[in-house]
């Protein structure tokens, strides 16, 4: 490794990354985030850290993206050009969808996770034996599932097992984020060792000048003056609090820790039952004031069938006891009173709805009403219901364009009951 660093000039960023080829070092670390915008080096140092891990520890490395379309001109092309960057012509053996080691049994294997149009995952079988695990794009994975999935097939006995994770960072709502960082208190642009995870942020700034053209240079600096969010997570792979577009920004909800001691009027719970596998059974439970503001004080967020959101519902409703929930039942929802009247405290009004107007249109005419009047629990779990219906509101884009909605439709529905039931708050 040495003599291959006095030949190729590394950031002192990676030099910790580079340091795993010795199994000595850092033997904790299993997992490694490779985080930074355009020109940092992330793919270049992978590249480099593989075909040397193969060739001097007989490594075994899966290099994979999300999908496998264009691999061969992308992931696998940038490994390839680095064979005569290490001087390893004589040493590796490049076909289509491997490079192997002529001097031992180490090699790189290429191949998309996704392996079909429903996001089937590769056959885990056929992973035995590899050592190191390589996901360039990692921000393309839709879920930690489907992640853990390959992670948990690295494992060899014989050699240390790495996951390598390189991405230019997207939203805070990401899993990555979530998983690697919000859950384990780290910063973003963090580079070090947190438990068993090893972060490394790069940026053009930290690769030499030489290697970055000057009139890329000059665009970077045109953009940090002339749009900074978008310099700050494109061109410095700094992670956004919350995507361009969206209806709901967090900055402009409300947020609540507790509850007001005094002028509680009502509570009032709407149900927005699942249509399809794909959608989420949304339960809102609102604590409405004499000021107007109803704060949502539990939220029940699943994708469960209804044979067991069903019980789940009502255990939700008899905690709280709302004066009146709204269920709609349009479609899948129709039979859905049925089901979970007999379940609840006979306290509770059960009030079947039918909603006959846009979805989109509903939800972006009472968006102003929300952020006016709605107040959203700020210490909710990581993880938890409440987490993800969160997720799912400041998710939403103002164009519709969104694939999910449940949560700012069932808001929605609240919102119209609150509107409608106490009109003279509001006038």
């Amino acid at each position: 490794m040495e003599a291959q660093s006095n030949e190729i000039e590394i950031s002192h960023k990676f030099q910790p990354f580079f340091e795993l080829l010795n199994e000595e070092m850092h033997a904790e670390v299993d997992t490694v985030i490779l985080t930074g915008g355009r020109a940092s080096s992330k793919s270049y140092n992978v590249s480099l850290l593989s075909l040397i891990g193969v060739n001097e520890n007989e490594w075994r490395v899966l290099y994979s993206r999300f999908t496998n379309s264009s691999i061969g001109d992308s992931i696998k092309s940038e490994v390839s050009e680095k064979i005569e960057v290490l001087g390893y012509e004589g040493l590796m053996v490049d076909t289509q969808f491997r490079i192997e080691s002529t001097q031992n049994k180490g090699f790189i294997s290429f191949k998309g996770i996704k392996t079909g149009s429903k996001g089937q995952t590769a056959n885990l079988k056929s992973l035995n034996g590899f050592n190191v695990f390589v996901v360039d794009e990692a921000e393309e994975i839709p879920s930690e599932d489907i992640f853990k999935k390959v992670f948990y097939s690295i494992r060899s006995v014989e050699k240390r097992n790495i996951s390598i994770l390189v991405l230019n960072p997207t939203t805070k709502e990401h899993w990555i984020w979530n998983t690697f960082f919000e859950k384990r208190a780290v910063e973003s642009g963090f580079t070090g060792i947190k438990d068993n995870v090893m972060y490394i942020h790069s940026s053009y700034l930290d690769v030499n000048p030489d290697y970055v053209p000057e009139n890329i240079r000059k665009d970077y600096e045109r953009l940090k003056i002339e749009d900074p969010e978008e310099y700050d997570n494109v061109v410095m792979g700094g992670w956004i609090s919350e995507p361009k577009g969206v209806l709901f920004k967090r900055s402009d909800l409300k947020w609540f820790t507790e509850l007001p001691k005094e002028g509680l009027i009502v509570k009032l719970a709407f149900i927005d039952p699942a249509d399809t596998g794909k959608d989420c059974h949304s339960v809102p439970v609102g604590y409405l004031y004499d000021n107007g503001k109803c704060y949502i004080e539990d939220v029940l967020y699943t994708d469960v069938s209804v044979s067991e959101n069903v019980e789940m519902t009502a255990d939700i409703l008899n905690v709280h006891k709302p004066d009146y929930v709204r269920v709609e039942v349009n479609m899948g929802g129709s039979m859905y009173p049925e089901l979970l009247e007999p379940r609840l405290d006979k306290s509770i009004m059960l009030l079947p709805i039918r909603e006959t107007t846009n979805k989109h249109a509903r939800i972006f005419t009472m968006n102003g009403f929300i952020k006016r009047f709605f107040v959203f629990r700020e210490d909710y779990t990581h993880g938890s219901d409440y987490h993800r219906f969160v997720n799912n509101i400041t998710q939403y884009m103002a164009d519709g364009t969104s694939k999910h909605d449940d949560a700012p439709d069932s808001c929605t529905g609240l919102a119209n009951m609150v509107k409608s039931f106490y009109a003279e708050l509001y006038y």
